[in-house]
């Protein structure tokens, strides 16, 4: 008897050229008629979007520009919950200055090959780490400080 995992595999190795192809002619088909009316070509649209997206972030540059994204989302949502915070707003611009160059260089990193262009981007996920966990600590420390706002301690 074959394992899930096998099973699995074969239903994958059997559909995925299918399942690519009609990838492929949904985006077609969004291309040629991007003003479609109707509930079926919005989802369609949003269907071809999504899976760019997932395209796009399968390579390690995609990644880490996903990642960009979060931390350029997170900051944007804890600044909305601290209105007139001057130094967290200082914070929350320093972090996006940092996103933006991190971008720009992993652009420029995209040109670069070899061994060069490797360590380029080994640097580059090490900075966009850096900073994610940077901007995650503050978001943590955010939801901790709503929570006990919220929810003060009992004397």
């Amino acid at each position: 008897m074959a394992s899930s995992m096998t099973r699995l595999t074969q239903t994958a190795m059997k559909w995925a050229p299918r399942l690519m192809a009609a990838l492929e002619g949904l985006e077609r088909l969004n291309k040629r008629f991007p003003d479609a009316p109707g509930k079926a070509a919005a989802y369609a649209r949003q269907l071809g979007g999504k899976l760019g997206d997932v395209r796009a972030r399968r390579s390690s540059a995609g990644r880490l520009r996903h990642t960009l994204t979060v931390v350029r989302e997170a900051t944007a949502a804890m600044e909305t919950d601290r209105p007139g915070d001057a130094a967290f707003a200082a914070r929350a611009a320093a972090w996006r200055r940092r996103a933006n160059d991190l971008e720009a260089a992993l652009t420029l990193a995209d040109s670069v090959g070899g061994r060069a262009g490797r360590k380029l981007a080994a640097d580059l996920r090490a900075k966009t780490d850096l900073l994610a966990r940077d901007v995650i600590e503050a978001l943590a420390q955010s939801v901790r400080s709503a929570a006990d706002e919220a929810d003060p301690p009992v004397p």
